[in-house]
């Protein structure tokens, strides 16, 4: 019984670790300009 109740604890302090690391990464992601017009006829029935 206090086998079991030690690896749960590890295993909340492995996956609290894991989602903290993630959480505090800084992780470069590709930045680019999308531009795209959208026609107001969707918007506005064409009047």
């Amino acid at each position: 019984m206090r086998l079991i109740i030690i690896i749960a604890v590890a295993l909340l302090v492995v996956l609290g670790g894991g989602f903290a690391y993630i959480a505090s990464s800084d992780v470069d992601v590709e930045q680019q300009t999308i531009s795209q017009t959208l026609p107001n006829e969707r918007f506005y029935n064409g009047s």
